[in-house]
């Protein structure tokens, strides 16, 4: 049986890390997991928080694992395989990462019969879309291209017309996306 691999993506504080949480501890605590996080300093800050759920959490640190450094993330991936033998991998990029970077990376014929690509989730901050979306729009429009399911988090005091146009926003580019309009904390890790 294929390795599933999910991509959780999401900007500085979207709440990437919390998501990936609940679904290690609610959805798929039955399952050999591996975390890869894309972190740029030299300690993942994620690390020690993912780590009490008991998984294991390897990091790249070098930098993007979709630019130039594709063949590190590849390298990690395989190493991951080779070394822990997972039902499922987590990937947690960067917020700058390009997510259909990732995914033609994924698509390697190398690893065609080692692990399909499962979940595709961009966790987006409703309270910070708008400064987000300002600076780094090529980001935020590819993210939400390529995702299956949009998670719009911290939404608690935000205006529904705020909310809506941020779920408008996001159907002009992707009338597919499966969007989750609920408290980070409140969405359960099985679904």
């Amino acid at each position: 049986m294929k390795i599933k691999l999910d991509i959780v993506s999401g900007f500085l504080g979207a709440g990437k890390t919390t998501l990936i949480k609940k679904l290690v501890t609610e959805g798929y605590k039955d399952e050999k997991i591996v975390v890869l996080e894309n972190e740029f300093g030299k300690v993942g800050i994620d690390t020690d928080i993912l780590k009490n759920t008991g998984v294991e959490v390897e990091e790249i640190t070098a930098g993007c694992i979709c630019c130039s450094s594709s063949g590190d993330f590849l390298s990690s991936i395989e190493d991951i395989i080779n070394k822990f033998s997972p039902n499922r991998i987590i990937v947690e990029p960067t917020g700058v990462a390009k997510l259909s970077e990732i995914l033609r990376a994924c698509n390697d014929f190398k690893f065609k019969g080692l692990f399909e690509v499962n979940n595709i989730i961009s966790v987006l901050d409703v309270k910070r879309f708008d400064f987000v979306a300002s600076y780094s729009k090529v980001f935020v429009d590819d993210q939400i291209a390529v995702s299956k399911t949009i998670v719009l988090s911290k939404n608690i005091g935000v205006d529904i017309k705020h909310i809506e146009d941020i779920y408008s926003y996001i159907k002009n580019i992707n009338i597919n996306a499966n969007i989750i309009n609920e408290d980070i904390y409140n969405i359960s890790g099985q679904n």
